[in-house]
């Protein structure tokens, strides 16, 4: 063998490693994100698994068009109530008699009070809130001419995939 051959064989000895490599680190490279991405769907999955809320009632005045509800948290884990917090009200109109559809986001909605054990403290506020598990947070907003002798549907929902709902006749 010549010193050509030697030199032709060990180029592609060194191309069929650099290919190898490059194949290799592919892979590996989908693998960690399959990994990252099961245990990220797992994670979510234990989220929604451990929380569970329910609506435990609700009030509407109808002098100011505020209807209150409150959710409790009856699941293993804290809920955090920010942004992502739809409210859908499906209600019978006082002033048309139709059927009317809101859905409200979390900025249009003012956390008034929170109750964790015996105790209330007062909110008031747009700000996010941290419902452990065993407490309850009162949810407040402005619903004009809803009808009080027909039943309302309160549809509480997060985009964690948390929500419950509830069928309510306030008259």
């Amino acid at each position: 063998m010549g010193l050509g051959t030697v030199a032709a064989a060990m180029i592609i000895a060194a191309m069929i490693a650099i290919t190898l490599f490059i194949f290799i680190m592919i892979f590996m490279t989908s693998v960690n994100y399959l990994y990252a991405s099961a245990q990220t769907s797992a994670s979510r999955l234990a989220n929604i698994v451990g929380s569970r809320v329910s609506i435990t009632s609700a009030t509407y005045n109808s002098v100011t068009g505020r209807l209150c509800y409150n959710v409790s948290n009856e699941g293993s884990r804290s809920v955090i109530i920010a942004n992502g917090l739809l409210t859908l009200i499906d209600y019978v109109s006082t002033s048309t008699g139709q059927r009317k559809i809101v859905l409200i986001p979390f900025t249009g909605t003012v956390v008034s009070r929170v109750f964790i054990g015996n105790k209330t403290v007062v909110v008031n506020s747009t700000t996010a809130v941290e419902l452990l598990p065993g407490a309850t947070v009162e949810l407040c907003m402005n619903v004009n001419d809803l009808n009080t002798t027909q039943p309302t549907v309160i549809v509480f929902s997060l985009t964690t995939g948390v929500k419950a709902s509830r069928v309510i006749t306030f008259g």
